[in-house]
């Protein structure tokens, strides 16, 4: 490619090496009081590698939501009153391998059940 401003060589560079092809949503209803439960689960398909850019999640109540990489927690978010009870962890292209679950997970810890909902956002290599 050659720049008509300088006339020189320039070499394009792409920095996000996959498309967002893995756009994975999910809403569960009446979580219960107290209650842990998966909102949306993703499985990185075999001779693939997950870049991992964006979750959303969001409810009827202020709750915890952790992001789990199989059985390890890789973020946490806290939802409070007076502030959003939605919200987003960005990653911005988070390897993951081949065989890895993702999976958004909701604490209710409020007195009453409620719906939530999330999205997985990301691409593949």
């Amino acid at each position: 490619m050659i720049n008509a401003q300088t006339s020189k060589k320039q070499t394009k560079v792409d920095f996000v090496p996959f498309n967002v092809d893995v756009n994975i949503f999910n809403a569960i209803s009446s979580v219960a009081s107290g209650a842990t439960n998966d909102i949306v689960t993703y499985t990185v398909p075999v001779g693939k590698t997950f870049a991992l850019e964006l979750v959303e999640f969001s409810g009827e109540n202020i709750a915890n939501y952790i992001i789990y990489v199989d059985t390890d927690i890789v973020a946490y978010r806290r939802t409070w009153f007076g502030g959003s009870i939605s919200g987003e962890f960005t990653f911005e292209g988070y390897r993951i391998a081949a065989g890895k679950v993702i999976t958004l997970k909701v604490n209710n810890f409020r007195p009453s059940s409620a719906d939530f909902e999330g999205r997985i956002l990301g691409g593949l290599i």
